[in-house]
């Protein structure tokens, strides 16, 4: 596996790696809302269209299923997905024919399966053989990536393709996670190694590869290929990374990539020296920039940005107030 980073090809080098965009100039920030009565939301993915799914609830955070319902914001309007019947969902991606993925509690809040919102109506996307399982991505063409538990109660990266789910297997050990997929199906995620330690993985053409690593994990591909996520050599922080044409590229800041877009674009979060709260970061060829917050937040995560370049996410004040947000510029 090639290495590079800033200080062996150059800062130019790096950031020509990115696509030629401009930084974010003039940016500025909205806040989504929420259900009416609710004290939390959360932005977790954005289409190209500007649809932003998520979702909203009321907190309770700390039990095993929270009470937080999946919600979908078009045209300045938010509103409520359903579920399977529980208290508890959650919209984790929308591709651009409006296909929302998530997941949801069963009418008797023992588990949670992944599921589609589609045409009106949730369809249970089912699992292994096991209780749960998450959908965590979806391409246009109606692919769907995320994970599930196995008659055994180990987790599997699954592919639900044309109503059928497909384990994907792992890199030789117990667990793997699948978090992204793009348009050409290839898919990125995280596995287990044999060897007990946890690799990034791109699955393409019907296996999975390793792609190295100390400690890594795969969050975002776009339709070029690109693959960003984290690595820890050092044993105590997570470093935001590249996987370009064969080699790994390290972004020169201590954080993790959630998504990357067409463009090459990054989002994600970092926290810097001394701080243990996290910030919404941009990486673009510009450089990195710290995006802005609402006047309450001590926190902030970005989790999607579509080709536009526009961003969705959270942002988090000390009274445990969490509000879904979107930045633009």
């Amino acid at each position: 596996m090639k290495r590079f980073t800033f200080e062996s090809m150059g800062c130019a080098t790096i950031l020509g790696l990115l696509a030629a965009v401009e930084p974010l100039v003039g940016q500025s920030i909205v806040d989504l809302g929420t259900l009416p009565g609710d004290r939390i939301s959360r932005a977790l993915g954005i289409n190209n269209r500007g649809d932003i799914v998520g979702h909203s609830g009321t907190g309770g955070e700390e039990d095993f299923i929270p009470d937080i319902q999946a919600v979908l914001w078009r045209n300045g309007e938010i509103t409520e997905l359903g579920s399977l019947g529980g208290l508890y969902s959650s919209a984790e991606a929308i591709n651009d024919r409006g296909q929302i993925v998530g997941r949801s509690a069963t009418p008797s809040e023992e588990e949670i399966h992944a599921v589609l919102w589609a045409n009106g109506r949730i369809i249970d996307l089912g699992t292994l053989g096991g209780k749960n399982s998450t959908a965590q991505a979806i391409n246009n063409r109606g692919d769907i990536v995320g994970s599930s538990e196995t008659p055994d109660g180990t987790n599997h990266a699954v592919l639900w393709r044309r109503g059928k789910i497909l384990d994907l297997g792992t890199l030789g050990g117990r667990f793997s996670n699948a978090a992204a997929i793009n348009n050409r199906g290839q898919i990125v995620g995280s596995s287990q190694t044999a060897e007990d330690g946890f690799h990034a993985f791109l699955w393409q053409k019907g296996r999975m590869i390793d792609l190295g690593g100390h400690s890594s994990s795969a969050r975002g591909i776009n339709d070029r290929g690109e693959i960003v996520g984290t690595n820890n050599e050092r044993g105590f922080a997570n470093t935001a990374v590249l996987w370009h044409k064969g080699g790994i590229a390290d972004l020169g800041e201590r954080g993790e990539p959630l998504d990357i877009n067409n463009r090459g674009e990054i989002v994600g979060f970092t926290r810097f020296s001394g701080q243990t709260n996290p910030h919404a970061l941009l990486w673009s060829r510009g450089g990195m920039t710290v995006l802005e917050t609402l006047p309450f937040s001590r926190s902030s995560l970005a989790h999607a940005i579509n080709d536009r370049g526009v961003i969705v996410g959270e942002v988090a004040g000390e009274n445990g107030e969490i509000r879904a947000v979107l930045w633009t510029d």
